[in-house]
């Protein structure tokens, strides 16, 4: 679910600035605002968000209410889906409701007149997501380049069960403002992540009169705090970039204690442990790890004879997968029951991962849930203890020597013995009853990749070659993924990489179906001159590496660079040079590496007779390079991809 993320303010560190933003009404648009054609802090921007104000407030009983208001600019064509909106709250028991929505397109025609289209209200509707998830959902009219988009509305909650607070997203922001007035009757801790400075932050105390454990209302204190950010930049995505979550502005909070009316507190603050018996004890997870199965007598009786543990767990995995299809979304418990589930024989990652718990634990290996996060839904804080940090449950197996198995059964390709690529670097907590465990999800395994090549080269320039491909480990799950998805003619289309001038003639797969092997690809192929000079021939020996693009080309990140798993690229290929030629011009041998070490590449040509020998190799020996690092790997790539584009050149004699 994408909440609007409210800072809980009591924590945050006090500034001096105490300017106050003059925000406008609904509908009064300044006409600046209209003619503006770029934002002034991002001239490549397609939109922005001129503002956005929320004010937190608690009513007379004590329930919660946030008023909304944004504010948003146009550019482009490219900036029209930001008129798509999707207000997603939690509608379970009724929990969370929105009301009061308004929105409207203002624009100026073609005199520079101001023309306001409201969006009516039969074309605002509530969708179902899942049982406990609805968005409101609406489109802005009429949205041209230079429109104003502009929409407002109010969420009730409760005090439990406040909404957090994104002050930055994927578009630039020019000012994002709130206002929380939190009675003292609640304790609150934040978890904050703030790296930009603070445009507005100012406090102030008065007292009000609730109803709060009488029939008559009585006087609190209560503590209003503003804070704003101005001009902050937009988060884009990047290659290798794990959830904006973990670097946006952004603040998470729970609730900790509330005042009793008799006196005394009582506490909310759950610890990891709490946390884990409770979800024990609930019927839609721990419940479920004590369900029988139907159909699975005869597997489970097989299997307990099996000689150890691991060999156990990797038949159950098996055994899972061959029977239960993922319907695609991420849960950590059931949304009916594992019973359900296993009849249809689909279910969300949550039940079939239950399920396999369920089974391991039924051949007799002592395996748990581990709630996980995955890399697009945002790192955990394990200072934090909550649950919403996860999204999805998978099975922990321990084994002897402190080795250890993390299963996932949605993942159709993935060996037993890797960790699924969409939880890698993360980290993951052990549901039980004992004291907190928390598992780090890092493997040393790399994603490797082999070419050999042997290529004769014609006379009119044209090569032929057979390339032996050997994709290992996580490269394997990756390509044997396309092959399945897509199928043999679209896998032939990714090992050409945009090459116009690359024609696979032949196609032979091996071991696409035992994981425990490298994928196989061999590949007959021809090439053509890209001289048009008869007296020269140019070749690139770049090929079947998936390296045809560098994708940094960026000289700046603020985001680190999360590979996922280390990688290892070798290539090595014989070109014959047809007679009457001779090398001409050759690249030279070259070695880069970066400080540490942590990356190296090598390339080696050697030119013998008629014959041309060449290797290229990089090693990535780190999963994860810090934004702070980004300025080493960026030169490198750089370099590398200058390299890999160097033509050879045959001349005749």
């Amino acid at each position: 679910m994408k909440k609007h993320y409210l800072l809980f303010l009591f924590l945050l560190p006090f500034t001096n600035a105490f300017a106050q933003e003059d925000y406008q009404s609904f509908g009064k648009v300044d006409d600046a605002d209209l003619e503006m054609k770029a934002c002034a802090f991002d001239k490549e921007a397609d939109a922005m968000v001129l503002f956005e104000k929320g004010q937190l407030y608690f009513s007379d009983h004590l329930d919660v209410f946030v008023d909304y208001h944004k504010r948003l600019k146009i550019f482009n064509d490219k900036g029209k889906d930001q008129a798509n909106i999707r207000l997603q709250y939690y509608s379970g028991n009724n929990i969370e409701s929105i009301s009061n929505v308004k929105a409207q397109t203002i624009s100026l025609n073609e005199k520079g007149e101001k023309v306001i289209q409201k969006v009516e209200g039969k074309l605002i509707y509530n969708e179902k997501i899942t049982d406990n998830i609805t968005a409101v959902v609406f489109s802005f009219p009429n949205v041209q380049p230079g429109s104003i988009l502009e929409y407002k509305y109010t969420l009730k909650t409760n005090f439990i069960n406040l909404p957090d607070w994104y002050f930055q997203s994927d578009i630039p922001t020019r000012y994002s403002y709130l206002s929380q007035e939190i009675i003292e009757i609640f304790d609150y801790t934040a978890q904050v992540n703030r790296n930009y400075p603070i445009a507005l932050d100012h406090t102030e105390t008065y007292s009000r009169s609730y109803f709060f454990g009488g029939s008559e209302p009585s006087s609190y204190l209560v503590q209003k705090r503003e804070l704003a950010f101005k001009n902050l930049p937009a988060l884009k995505s990047e290659p290798f970039m794990t959830s904006d979550k973990n670097y946006l502005q952004k603040a998470k909070f729970q609730l900790n204690r509330v005042k009793r009316p008799t006196g005394g507190y009582e506490s909310y603050l759950s610890t990891w442990e709490k946390l884990g018996e409770e979800l024990l004890n609930s019927e839609s997870y721990g419940t479920q790890l004590r369900r029988k199965l139907s159909d699975t007598e005869d597997f489970i009786a097989k299997t307990k004879t099996l000689s150890s543990d691991e060999l156990k767990a990797a038949a159950a995995y098996d055994f899972v997968r061959k029977n239960m299809k993922w319907n695609e979304s991420n849960t950590r418990g059931t949304t009916e029951s594992v019973n359900k589930a296993w009849q249809k024989h689909t279910g969300t990652s949550g039940e079939m991962n239950l399920i396999l718990l369920n089974i391991l634990n039924d051949v007799g290996v002592k395996a748990k849930p581990l709630l996980v996060s995955t890399r697009d839904h945002g790192n955990v804080n394990i200072g934090y203890p909550f649950l919403d940090q996860f999204n999805k449950t998978v099975a922990y197996v321990p084994l002897a020597n402190d080795q250890k198995l993390i299963l996932d059964a949605t993942e159709p390709y993935l060996p037993y013995n890797l960790i699924a690529y969409d939880i890698l670097n993360t980290v993951g907590f052990v549901v039980s009853k004992e004291p907190a465990e928390w598992v780090m999800l890092k493997v040393e395994t790399p994603g490797r990749l082999t070419v050999n090549m042997a290529c004769d080269i014609n006379a009119d320039g044209t090569m032929k070659g057979t390339a032996n491909v050997y994709s290992a480990d996580y490269n394997r799950i990756s390509r044997v993924g396309k092959i399945k998805d897509a199928g043999e003619e679209k896998f032939k289309d990714y090992l050409k990489d945009g090459n116009a001038n690359l024609e696979i003639t032949k196609l032979t797969l091996g071991n696409v179906d035992t994981d425990s092997l490298s994928l196989i690809q061999t590949v007959d192929f021809k090439t053509k001159n890209s001289s048009d000079d008869e007296n020269y021939i140019f070749f690139n020996p770049n090929l079947f590496l998936g390296m045809a693009e560098n994708p940094f080309i960026k000289d700046k990140r603020i985001t680190d660079v999360d590979f996922g798993y280390l990688r290892l690229y070798n290539l090595t290929g014989t070109f014959k040079i047809p007679p009457g030629f001779a090398a001409d011009d050759l690249p030279k041998n070259i070695t880069m590496i970066t400080p540490g070490e942590s990356a190296v590449m090598r390339r080696m040509v050697i030119a013998d007779g008629q014959n041309i020998s060449y290797r290229f190799t990089l090693s990535l020996k780190k999963p994860v390079y810090s934004a702070q690092e980004y300025a080493q790997l960026y030169e490198l790539y750089k370099k590398m991809y200058d390299i890999l584009g160097e033509q050879f050149v045959l001349k005749k004699i």
